[in-house]
């Protein structure tokens, strides 16, 4: 195939055996049946090798290849409420961690919420945008906008989401167990609900000072000053808010739930307060570090590589750092999870044509080919036409046996018509009066047990509220569709059998 040849606007492509180079033309791609180039450079166009045999070296380094990582934001640790079950997502700004939920805001400005929702902690406020910055306390959460103010939603039990009047400066956000922060753009700060241990008393020193960065604890608080130094205020019975002599040149700070973490400009890591898991036991050697976050009894390190340092509680894992936690730009740390947000743009996996296991007879993906000539480890898909087993998942599956019996199975699960009650809607703005087509979970149980599970939400009683997926029944209505399907070809045929006999049954008695 070769194409016109390239313009200011139009680069050439030629994909041919024996092609004549042309003058090099700036973003071409050209194969001389040997080798594959790439024409860089549009103020002086450059021929480059991009692929190549064993004998030619590469003019384009594989290490400037990047692309979009296919799973941005990782999350890992207790996953008892869905903390940690990501959806697929794309151009993401940041990540925050409650107590069992977690935040994810994305460049458009608008929130995606998971996890435990006893408090509405995770049902994001209908027309949502314009977010710059999110905070997750244990069970609420706090927002700050492009114009300054804020949002709050989750638990109110002690007014922690009950926004203070006059907000329209704020900066940033943090967000303890029951208590909110606020940092304006004069460099002052706010703080409201719990006041249990005097966490949102603003302490004198405060005053006049000019505060770059807050964090909040679970009932504690802390501030960064522009001149280096920490400012702690509220429960102390941890030494949480006791400061290590000669704490300066700092550079950002984060809290645990009864610990605290300073970040100097060296890129080394101060902690203190609450120990019992190791939290504030800062591994050795450890510098280079760029963020820090703060979990219940564990703690993070963001390195400038990319890379995490996690210490203290592993009794969910969440200090186990997954292999796919690379080059990372945002942390965060849940009562017992972790977040990490990766780069818009990693390094890019690139097979080269000359590899082993790479087209000569059978290729692989993420694995070495042993019998079939396309072997995939993990999950794959078919999209082209062709022979299915060339790329099927078949190969991935096993006990694959046909669905019989739909139209029995589908008879046992009663449809019903409802509305959600008032008290239950009032907890969920989102949901409108008006009747909603489903199921009865406890009904459904009874015929697809597997795919009833609790929601996260419980009644006022302490019962769970349990959460259908209806998916079966979609696969199940195609089945007994195939089945309707059957016997009515069967009763047509017994049909034209009967109207065949009928006839010659009319030939013989005409005779």
């Amino acid at each position: 195939m070769v194409l016109p040849t390239g313009t200011a606007s139009v680069a050439p492509l030629r994909l041919a055996t024996g092609v004549s180079l042309t003058t090099p033309a700036f973003g071409s791609v050209e194969f001389d049946g040997t080798n594959l180039f790439l024409t860089t450079n549009s103020g002086s166009p450059t021929r480059k090798t991009l692929a190549f045999t064993d004998s030619v070296p590469p003019s384009v380094p594989t290490s400037s290849l990047t692309a979009a990582p296919m799973v941005p934001v990782l999350a890992w640790g207790n996953n008892s409420n869905g903390q940690t079950t990501m959806p697929a997502l794309a151009n993401v700004a940041a990540v925050a961690a409650g107590e069992s939920h977690s935040l994810v805001l994305l460049d458009a400005g608008t929130v995606i919420a998971r996890g435990l929702n006893t408090s509405g902690q995770v049902t994001v406020p209908a027309s949502l945008t314009g977010v710059t910055d999110i905070a997750a306390g244990t069970a609420h959460n706090l927002v700050r906008k492009s114009d300054g103010t804020l949002v709050a939603w989750g638990d109110n039990s002690y007014g922690q989401t009950t926004i203070p009047s006059g907000i329209t400066t704020a900066t940033r956000v943090a967000a303890g167990e029951k208590h909110s922060l606020a940092l304006l753009a004069n460099g002052s700060v706010r703080a409201w609900g719990d006041n249990s241990f005097g966490q949102t008393n603003l302490p004198a020193s405060l005053t006049g000072a000019t505060i770059t960065a807050i964090a909040a604890g679970y009932d504690h608080s802390l501030a960064l000053k522009s001149d280096g130094t920490v400012i702690a205020w509220g429960r102390d019975d941890a030494a949480q808010v006791t400061l290590p002599s000669g704490l300066v040149n700092v550079v950002a700070i984060a809290a645990g739930a009864f610990h605290s973490l300073a970040l100097k400009g060296d890129g080394t890591v101060i902690a203190w307060g609450w120990n019992d898991a190791g939290q504030v036991t800062v591994p050795a050697g450890l510098s280079g570090v760029s963020k820090i976050a703060g979990g219940y009894a564990f703690s993070m390190a963001l390195k400038n590589d990319g890379t995490l340092v996690l210490w203290g509680d592993n009794s969910d894992g969440q200090t186990t750092v997954p292999a796919t936690a690379t080059q990372v730009t945002h942390i965060a740390a849940g009562a017992s999870h972790a977040m990490a947000l990766r780069a818009d743009a990693i390094p890019a996996q690139v097979a080269r044509l000359d590899q082993d296991n790479v087209f000569t007879g059978k290729v692989g993906i993420k694995r070495t080919p042993a019998v079939n000539s396309l072997e995939v480890e993990g999950s794959a898909s078919k999209t082209t036409a062709g022979s299915w087993l060339s790329n099927s998942d078949r190969r991935i599956k096993t006990e694959i046996e046909s669905i019989t019996g739909a139209l029995e199975k589908l008879d046992q699960v009663r449809l019903v018509d409802f509305r959600y009650t008032d008290e239950y809607r009032a907890a969920h703005p989102s949901i409108e009066d008006v009747r909603y087509p489903n199921v009865i979970a406890q009904e459904f149980a009874e015929v697809f047990p597997a795919d009833v599970k609790s929601s996260g939400e419980v009644m006022a009683d302490g019962s769970p509220i349990l959460q259908v997926d209806t998916y079966p029944l979609i696969i199940y209505s195609a089945a007994a569709v195939q089945e309707l399907n059957q016997e009515n070809q069967m009763l047509k045929k017994q049909l034209a059998d009967q109207e065949k006999r009928l006839r010659k049954l009319e030939a013989l008695l005409g005779e």
